[in-house]
């Protein structure tokens, strides 16, 4: 098997898998791989061989000493000091070899690496341009170039996309993540997205899962043209008293009594202050917290 490591003829070399690093801050799917991720991949491996070999990069040439500092920790900083070579591109492709227990892989080394962005943004292109990756993996593909200051502009030149591009994408990790996998699915357009950010920014998390529940039905219905969220602040009303008891018996039929149907039994002035303070500061003792007993009118 050849060592050769210095390779500037794009030919194809076999390197142990052992020596390549394998980090996923240079992979921009982020998750980790699983067998059945790349069964399909496998196959393929076994019956016609590696169509395209995985891409490295050299050590030193793609992550500098400051990104070392700035982005890994302490014990991966350790790993990468200590490897020749770095993955760049073929993450899957590297899972199957390792999976199928085979002990080095066809690569071909990339000579115009010159520091972390440049692998980073490779990484993301390729996988952009295979059509591989839904919105949120996107969005974090593009996360840690935003993390090291790079400008949206200066992002969006990069990949090879347009800016409103990158702002869709951005805008979505400043969401909350149960809305975020809403997002993954595909089912809202760029606009609605942007919509969803201004709502969430404006309004909260409330009326943003409400506008986004508004999108969904609307499509369930076959409405086609975009809807939009509603401008008014959700609505803060005082609870009545038979609301609030209301909600005591709804929850006590999903869940034990407790001082969360306690507290709102109080809420509803069925239950004295007395008793509710003694509940708290029961609760307190449990979880070895302090607690203060409010006085008469301090509440």
């Amino acid at each position: 098997m050849s060592e050769k490591t210095s390779d500037t003829s794009g030919q194809v070399v076999k390197i142990p898998l052992k020596d390549i690093l394998v980090s996923s801050r240079f992979n921009c799917r982020g998750n980790e791989i699983s067998p059945m991720d790349v069964a399909e991949l496998m196959e393929d491996i076994r019956f016609q061989g590696l169509l395209q070999p995985v891409m490295i990069g050299n050590r030193l040439e793609s992550v500098k000493e400051k990104a070392l500092k700035d982005i890994f920790d302490p014990e991966e900083r350790e790993a990468i000091k200590a490897t020749k070579h770095l993955l760049i591109m073929g993450y899957r492709r590297y899972a199957a070899f390792k999976f199928l227990k085979r002990d080095a892989i066809p690569t071909l080394r990339h000579q115009g690496i010159l520091n972390e962005v440049d692998a980073l943004v490779l990484n993301l292109v390729e996988n952009i341009q295979r059509v591989q990756l839904d919105i949120l993996e996107e969005a974090f593909g593009i996360l840690p170039l935003y993390e090291m200051g790079l400008t949206i502009s200066s992002i969006s030149k990069r990949v090879g996309k347009s800016n409103g591009w990158t702002q869709v994408r951005i805008a979505i990790l400043e969401l909350p993540e149960n809305i975020q996998q809403e997002i993954k699915t595909g089912l809202f357009s760029q606009a609605e997205i942007k919509q969803l950010s201004s709502a969430y920014k404006a309004l909260g998390s409330t009326a943003c899962i409400q506008y986004m529940k508004k999108i969904k039905d609307a499509r369930i219905r076959g409405v086609v043209k975009d809807v939009k969220p509603s401008k008014e602040k959700i609505s803060e009303v005082p609870k009545t008293k038979t609301e609030l008891l209301n909600m005591v018996g709804y929850i006590m039929g999903y869940l034990p009594a407790g001082i969360h149907s306690r507290a709102l039994a109080w809420a509803a002035g069925t239950l004295p202050d007395d008793e509710f303070f003694d509940d708290l500061e029961e609760v307190a003792e449990d979880l070895d917290l302090p607690f203060l007993r409010p006085r008469l009118g301090d509440i």
